[in-house]
């Protein structure tokens, strides 16, 4: 039987280069004011200390963020969300994301705190819409 012994590298990888940060934090994320249209790599990094993720929804042609806000059912696709899983407190990872020219975007964390309450519920989600 050989016995593996795993330690850290010399040389570790470096981080990928991000077109975008996306910082989040209790309760809120910080979008980047210059967002634009296509296919961009998105660094998450959490600088909270509770975990975050991050549901990216696109809203149907046509609704605004105020008419989502008021929405009981706001029509967003599942099967069309993008994002991140869940990040832990100091950590950050990175995600392909496409976005299109025009849309408006829900950034939406519902993971729930000690108390119980879902992160959205006491503030943090955002829209974003891409422009033209």
């Amino acid at each position: 039987t050989a016995t593996i012994t795993v330690t850290e590298g010399a040389n570790p990888a470096p981080e990928p280069e991000a077109d975008y940060t996306i910082n989040m934090a209790e309760y809120a994320f910080a979008l980047p004011a210059d967002l634009e249209a296509g296919t961009h790599l998105v660094k998450f990094e959490n600088l909270g200390t509770e975990d975050h993720l991050a549901f990216v929804f696109k809203l149907p042609d046509g609704m605004t963020a105020e008419e989502a806000m008021h929405s009981e059912d706001p029509h967003v696709d599942w099967a069309e969300a993008q994002g991140v899983h869940a990040v832990g407190g100091g950590s950050a990872t990175y995600v392909e994301m496409t976005f299109e020219p025009g849309a408006t975007y829900l950034f939406d964390c519902p993971i729930p705190n000690d108390e119980g309450v879902s992160h959205d519920e006491i503030g943090m989600m955002q829209f974003v819409t891409i422009p033209e």
